[in-house]
């Protein structure tokens, strides 16, 4: 008895350990060093290499879109190999990428070139490969263990996002760039590489059974409810992020100075970690997937409030609002994929929603560039925002309960409970 309650409590360890290790990888993920930085290297590229705003955002988009292929295959690597394996070079050719930015010589192909291999490598440090890992160890808290793990990008964001804005305002925009490769360098790979560890399986059958249950990516693509999550994922990428992108300049164009911009922004990133706890915990208590249309509810409030934000703290408590709903977003979606698709694939199909939502990141920027060249303010990118987040709150009201893992167990007990 004293041997099993031993190997119980080590597995335990193992497992939150992952978690830990996940949770500082994030730190230094794709939106701490690709995304959340671009709006603060926008003034300074721009003006120095005589670039539109529409123009910067063309690599990013373009990258973005690749990226969307690749993430359901890095997905399917972590499914087939496990997640170190696939991390540890990944992390390095990674911060590689990005440091290559920081050579650029106002050359625009060269310049769309980096941006879309660096986008695509980010792919490795986004949640698919943690989530895979934390999803195939954890049954109950499941929404928890990911909450906390991907919290990390608001943390990450939060330290790096004023941090990186005083050494292109101080020091230059590339000391910025080569300062992000650094920062993956030291923080995410020694991460993996010393806390990574622990099979993916507990040792109780249960969760065995439960982690190689689900369905194949094929089955997933026939049903209903997959294309109406692609559709939300995409649609509120595009909304949240467009917006959040083009959040330091809208600020800036305002008369906040880049480092107060960055400042109020870094708000959202506080708010972001909060959110993801927050959902985390709703999604293990509440057995309906429609807990998502609080957390779309919050995203329109603090685009609306940013849209007629005249003073510091309406943007501030924007910005928080944005904050909560982006903590929310691949939160939802790693729940939604194990709840109603199971955890053997869960790589491959979490993948394809991840490519979604970085088809809606990456074209969402670029869409919102477009609208203020067009009429020379962020008018227009807010309606149009609103409305696409509208059209997620329709889908997501539309779709069935859950299938799979605790997530269906607790819709069944929801449904007896609420039976006469």
């Amino acid at each position: 008895m004293s041997s099993i309650v031993e190997i119980s409590s080590h597995t335990g360890r193992s497992r939150w350990m992952v978690v830990i290790a996940s949770l500082l990888a994030m730190c230094v993920g794709a939106g701490p060093i690709t995304f959340f930085p671009s709006g603060s290297f926008l003034p300074p590229m721009t003006h120095e290499f005589g670039w539109s705003r529409a123009e910067y955002f063309v690599g990013l988009s373009l990258g973005g879109i690749l990226s969307a292929v690749a993430a359901p295959v890095v997905g399917g690597l972590g499914d087939r190999w496990g997640a170190r394996r696939v991390l540890l070079p990944g992390i390095i050719l990674y911060a590689l990428a990005n440091g290559l930015l920081a050579t650029l010589t106002g050359n625009f192909t060269q310049y769309v070139v980096l941006s879309i291999g660096a986008s695509v490598l980010s792919v490795v440090q986004s949640p698919t490969l943690y989530v895979k890992a934390i999803s195939s160890r954890f049954e109950r808290n499941r929404g928890l263990a990911i909450g906390i793990a991907l919290s990390g990008t608001g943390i990450g964001t939060a330290a790096i996002l004023p941090t990186v804005s005083y050494l292109i305002e101080h020091i230059g925009w590339r000391t910025g760039r080569l300062s992000l490769s650094a920062a993956v360098l030291l923080l995410a790979w020694p991460a993996v590489f010393f806390l990574f560890r622990g099979s993916e399986l507990t040792d109780t059958p249960a969760h065995q059974s439960a982690t190689q249950d689900g369905m194949a990516a094929s089955q997933a693509a026939k049903t209903t409810t997959f294309w109406l999550l692609s559709a939300i994922f995409l649609l509120s990428a595009a909304a949240i992020n467009g917006i959040v992108s083009n959040l330091v300049p809208l600020l800036h164009d305002r008369g906040a100075s880049l480092v107060l911009a960055g400042s109020i922004v870094s708000t959202l990133a506080v708010a972001q970690i909060a959110g993801r706890i927050a959902c985390g915990v709703m999604l293990d208590r509440v057995g309906s997937p429609r807990v998502g249309l609080l957390w779309f509810a919050f995203a329109i409030a603090g685009i609306l409030l940013v849209g007629a934000s005249t003073s510091e703290a309406t943007a501030i408590a924007g910005s928080a609002l944005m904050g909560l709903a982006l903590g929310a977003e691949l939160q939802l979606a790693a729940y939604y994929t194990s709840g109603f698709f199971g955890v053997k694939h869960l790589g491959r199909i979490y993948g394809v929603f991840l490519g979604c939502f970085t088809i809606g990141t990456s074209v969402g920027p670029a869409v919102i560039g477009f609208l203020f060249d067009t009429s020379h303010n962020y008018q227009s990118s807010i309606w149009a925002a609103v409305g696409g987040l509208l059209a997620c709150c329709i889908l997501l009201a539309s779709i069935s309960p859950y299938a799979f893992g605790a997530g269906r167990q607790q819709s069944m007990e929801s449904r007896a409970s609420s039976s006469p």
